[in-house]
């Protein structure tokens, strides 16, 4: 159960009930020291918290164990398990039936909009909301959730294994004897080996346990073995790939969305493979891991292995987009961060880059895509990644373009344009009139800011400044100079302004941008 636990990401909710209550006889759950800081802010009346963490660092199996013990304090816990129609109609009951104390839980926040405005209207002293989600997205839509909620929630983050966990971790690694290779370490390098090679990180600590133990080539063996089944190699992609981006896929998801008759057939749920990530008795998708599901496309498949398939998939996706859910995978899919975070990376970065240029034109032509702002900026971004300036400003012709015909906020576009006007000319290091170049750009990047105080990628865009300025401050007039810097004091402005919000995330990376701010300011003054 305890591998069932890490390998596949299935929760066994009787054994960790049991685990929370006796730890030594079940060791099968790492308490985790902020469940207590939840439980004691929901006593206390806490209305809106959020738990955060990258990709597989412990954020279902939280919220699991949450629930568990919230059970125990006698409140009412509802747990939102799909976003479907009825959510709705349920919610309604759930918060006018009852003045109860109740906790709702709801999963990945960030696609749960309309019930999110629902819970907001009513804002009822007895109910409590626990929403969580994965980092990178809460920064995108954190904004929306405080205009929705008119507050700032709890925030907590699961990413880094405090001291007393790392204990706890080794203790159940132990009783399970699942040290295997590292068995012979003391307790101290066991330690060090969670705190540094795993950065304290649960995702990098169930990679190192599977690349030590034969899972890696078992895997291997399972997926090589599918390869020659078109069909069965795409259940199989869009079950790994859903596992990376939270889709939540359920087999009949799988067989419907893709709409391929083979998976119908006796066969299909007869083979002993994809067993192995489906459970064909309950309808149930037994591989849940995001950890192992990137693991597996990451190092076991070449993206020569991914790309055309998944243009397949997409494909068949995109003649069901006339459902929500669906619309919202084809977006997902096509996100450069996506794509990167499917595909494997390694020396060949060109092939890389190809295969992901493969996917932006194969499926360009579709309606979802065509005429979609959103998807020519990821295809920029690709481009811009590449060093294909030429390439990158079509494909930003396309999206502002496009961008005209709706109410897409250009801001996204604008915060990329602006990089791309600055890399582009960091490039050619021989650009007419780079003053003019470089005001346009930033500009671009203050504007971006008007109404969204919390986001803070335009920032890592002015890290270009100091380049820009060390390529043409030769060319600058003594006007052009002064320009430069008061640009640079209005972007160190905005820089602290954003440091001195209490819910601003990387604060790392600002502050590296302040302190090249800061320098160059200072050298030249």
């Amino acid at each position: 159960s305890f591998i069932d636990l890490l390998v596949k990401g299935n929760v066994d909710e009787n054994l960790l009930a049991y685990s929370i209550k006796n730890a030594d006889s079940f060791p099968y759950f790492v308490f985790r020291d902020k469940l207590e800081v939840v439980l004691q802010k929901i006593q206390s009346g806490c209305p809106f918290i959020v738990v955060l963490s990258d990709l597989g660092n412990g954020k279902t199996l939280f919220l699991k164990a949450l629930s568990i013990c919230l059970l125990e304090k006698g409140k009412k816990v509802f747990y939102l398990e799909r976003d479907a129609l009825s959510a709705i109609d349920e919610l309604d009951y759930i918060c006018n039936q009852t003045d109860d104390p109740t906790v709702i839980i709801i999963e990945n926040y960030a696609d749960t909009v309309n019930l999110l405005k629902k819970i907001g209207r009513y804002k009822h002293n007895h109910i409590s909301l626990v929403l969580s989600e994965r980092t990178p997205a809460h920064e995108t839509a954190h904004l929306f959730l405080r205009d929705i909620m008119l507050d700032d929630p709890f925030e907590i983050d699961l990413n880094e294994l405090t001291d007393k966990e790392v204990e706890s971790l080794i203790q159940v690694v132990e009783k399970n004897g699942l040290w295997q290779k590292r068995s012979h370490f003391t307790v101290d390098e066991k330690i060090q080996f969670i705190k540094t090679r795993c950065k304290r990180h649960l995702s990098q600590f169930i990679i190192q346990l599977v690349k030590s133990d034969d899972l890696g080539n078992r895997y291997n063996e399972i997926v090589t073995a599918i390869k020659h089944r078109s069909d069965y190699y795409q259940a199989l992609l869009y079950l790994l790939i859903g596992a990376v981006l939270d889709f939540r896929l359920r087999l009949v998801d799988i067989v419907d969305d893709l709409g391929l008759d083979s998976l119908n057939n006796i066969s299909f749920r007869i083979n002993k493979f994809l067993r192995e990530f489906i459970d064909f008795d309950t309808e149930e998708i037994v591989f849940k891991s995001s950890v192992l599901s990137n693991y597996i496309l990451k190092n076991l498949l070449n993206y020569s292995d991914i790309d055309t398939p998944l243009i397949q998939i997409y494909e068949r996706l995109h003649e069901k987009r006339s459902h929500k859910r669906i619309r919202k995978y084809l977006k997902e899919i096509m996100l450069y961060q996506n794509l990167n975070r499917i595909l494997k990376k390694d020396s060949d970065q060109r092939g890389l880059n190809r295969a992901i240029f493969n996917i932006y034109e194969k499926v360009a032509y579709l309606e979802y895509n065509r005429e979609n702002p959103l998807f020519w900026l990821q295809f920029a971004i690709a481009r811009l990644a590449d060093g294909e300036y030429s390439d990158a400003a079509r494909c930003f012709d396309n999206a502002y373009s496009y961008a005209k015909n709706t109410n897409f906020d250009t801001f996204q576009i604008d915060n990329h344009f602006a990089r791309y006007l600055l890399e582009d000319a960091n490039e050619k290091k021989n650009v007419i009139e780079p003053i003019e170049v470089f005001k346009r750009a930033h500009r671009m990047l203050m504007a971006s800011q008007k109404g969204n105080q919390y986001k803070h990628y335009s920032f890592r865009v002015a890290r270009h400044y100091s380049t820009f300025y060390s390529i043409y401050h030769k060319d600058f007039s003594f006007h052009e100079r002064y320009d430069f810097f008061i640009a640079c004091h209005e972007m160190l402005d905005a820089v602290e302004k954003y440091l001195a919000l209490p819910g601003a995330s990387k604060k790392d990376m600002v502050e590296e941008t302040r302190k090249q701010l800061e320098e160059l300011l200072i050298n030249e003054n």
